[in-house]
């Protein structure tokens, strides 16, 4: 066992959560294995920086580099798990285009049997993000726009498809779009700001000062 299976363990078990109708009695059952979960993983949560980009190494999957990431992190159990595959044989900046598979289910319905309109605009910034990253191009959303063209259905297969489309200055422009099946259902395009060296140093020492000296988070 290790961290990945938990963390898919724990996916399902936050799926059956919100599916439940389990009686009192069955839920405090529940409960109290959690919180025994909890206490055995307690024992073992190190004293160390909060930002725990720290610990990562150069890799070239997305998935381990973004992997406590909220929005796709493998490790991460209130993210949904995704395949992500770069071609560079495209329509994108230098021919790159990423398409990132995966399949939602209730914890993300936002329209009765449709998926959250939140949870596409997340995933299009982060899946545009990512596009700009494989291009060199680390920078700030400024402005993400997303139209949604048809009903995102829970439950089948969706294709996100996204890609670096030009850069004018320190302005990075991604645009993308997503598919349930073969059907379009919204379209993103984002503005990303490359910072300048300066301020990536002072957005950097801001953030380490507001997280104080290195401890556990409770």
């Amino acid at each position: 066992m290790d961290v990945e299976e938990l963390a898919d363990l724990s996916r399902v078990l936050i799926d059956r959560l919100v599916t439940t109708e389990a009686p009192p009695g069955v839920l405090e059952e529940v409960a109290g294995l959690v919180r025994e979960a909890t206490a055995l993983l307690e024992q073992h949560v190190p004293d160390g920086p909060r930002n725990l980009y720290e610990r990562f190494g150069d890799t070239d999957d997305y998935l381990d580099l973004f992997r406590l990431n909220p929005v796709i992190g493998k490790l991460n159990p209130v993210a949904p798990r995704f395949e992500i595959e770069v071609s560079r044989d495209g329509p994108g900046w230098n021919g790159t285009e990423v398409t990132a598979r995966t399949n939602l289910g209730l914890l993300y319905e936002g329209p009765m049997g449709m998926v959250h309109g939140g949870i596409i605009a997340s995933l299009f910034d982060q899946f545009l993000s990512i596009a700009n990253i494989d291009n060199g191009f680390g920078a700030f959303t400024g402005t993400l726009t997303v139209r949604y063209r048809n009903p995102c259905p829970l439950g089948v297969d969706l294709r996100f498809q996204c890609r670096t489309d030009r850069v004018e200055g320190r302005k990075v422009f991604a645009v993308g779009e997503l598919y349930a099946a073969e059907t379009l259902v919204a379209e993103g395009e984002g503005v990303f700001i490359q910072p300048s060296p300066e301020r990536l140093a002072a957005i950097v020492a801001d953030s380490e000062a507001a997280q104080g000296p290195p401890g556990r988070q409770r």
